[in-house]
This record gives structure tokens, sequence and C-alpha cells, in this order.
């Protein structure tokens, strides 16, 4: 079974839905973000981290990862066909 290949849209303001919802200090913290130099505050990656680390990751890995954990989680596929949002 193959993946298709990971497409990613850039949404500007999904960098401040990201920190709105995780914007508690301890939330932050317990998640190890790292301290910016600028603010001095917690805050998330911004999405285009997220997009260059997804772009760098091989899809047969990343396939195999993921089915693994689903049937960890599921336990075995009842057949071959998975559909992932």
């Amino acid at each position: 079974m193959k993946v298709a290949p990971l497409e990613l849209k850039l949404n500007p303001s999904l960098d401040r839905r990201v920190t709105h919802r995780l914007g508690q200090k301890a939330q932050l913290r317990a998640l190890k973000f790292r301290c910016v130099p600028r603010t001095m505050q917690r805050e998330p990656p911004g999405e285009t981290t997220f997009q260059r680390i997804l772009c760098g990751v091989d899809t047969d890995t990343l396939e195999r990862a993921l089915l693994c954990w689903q049937e960890q989680v599921l336990g075995p596929a009842p057949d071959e066909l998975i559909a992932i949002d």
C-alpha cells in the first residue's frame, strides 16, 4: 500500500490559534517548547516548522510507523483500506 504525497497548505492564522490554544505557560513548559530569546516566553513552533519537518520525512517509514501505531491502538485492521484525514 502506498501513501499519497503529503501536501500542506500554509495558514498564517494557524500559528495564532495554536499559540492561543496552547497559551498556558505550564502547558507550554510541560510540552517542552523552547523559550524564544527575544521575548523570553515559551512559544510553540510555527506551522512552517512542521511543514519543513514533514517534508523531510520518508513517506514509507512514516506509513509503517502510523500503521503500527494504529494497530496498537485499534487492534488489527479488518481489511487493507485505511483513510486518514
